[in-house]
């Protein structure tokens, strides 16, 4: 057979069997990429905006956040209450903190589980990275009666990985917002019977700054 012939042949075949596209992304898809990605950085600071419900309290403020990898962490109070206060958790582990103000320059040690750390659902301020946000994800996923859905995101916007569980006899939902261009979560979100009580947002993203030990130890 002449090599024109092979040729139209192999176009025919092409033209009436299209390969598959891309398979669609799966809610496991988009954790696992962000959960790849974070795993290959070393650190990363950014801005976070918090809100916190519980009955009828609220509380918010704005913290900026800097992480280094096993689970070093810094945090300083930007905005709300206790404002210019820090905690940093060290690589050995050691919590110390100090309030803003004219108490800036007393430092005290603190438990990683001080109520003091906490907000007001008792989520301490130790567990702001990403990692800690991923392992939630993941455990809420393997409850019983849960469920996972993704909500892709259209012109770059972040894919949403949505999680759906009882507890306590509460209908509870959690989104995690992920960003397809970086692959890091920019926003999480928790609601109760459909209230909202928990959001924070990350922003000012810089991701492996270098990040030295020492700026860990207060």
């Amino acid at each position: 057979m002449k090599l024109s012939a092979l040729l139209l042949l192999a176009f025919l075949f092409l033209t009436a069997c299209p390969g598959r596209g891309a398979e669609p992304l799966t809610a496991g898809d988009v954790l696992r990429r962000a959960e790849d990605r974070f795993r290959s950085l070393h650190d990363y600071e950014c801005l976070a905006d918090a809100e916190t419900r519980l009955g009828r309290k609220s509380d918010s403020g704005i913290y900026r956040v800097w992480f280094k990898k096993p689970h070093q962490l810094r945090v300083r109070v930007v905005k709300g209450r206790h404002k210019a206060s820090e905690v940093a958790m060290d690589a050995g582990g050691s919590v110390r903190g100090h309030e803003g103000g004219l108490l800036k320059p007393i430092v005290i040690k603190l438990k990683a589980t001080d109520k003091r750390l906490c907000n007001l659902r008792g989520v301490p301020v130790t567990e702001l990275d990403w990692g800690s946000f991923y392992t939630k994800c993941r455990e809420r996923t393997a409850r019983a009666g849960a469920r996972t859905t993704l909500i892709p995101g259209a012109d770059e916007a972040p894919h949403e990985v949505v999680v759906t569980y009882p507890h306590e006899g509460k209908a509870m939902r959690e989104v995690y917002r992920i960003d397809p261009k970086l692959w890091v979560m920019v926003e999480g979100s928790v609601y109760e019977d459909e209230v909202r009580v928990d959001l924070i947002r990350f922003r000012e993203i810089r991701l492996d700054p270098g990040l030295e030990d020492r700026w860990f130890k207060l």
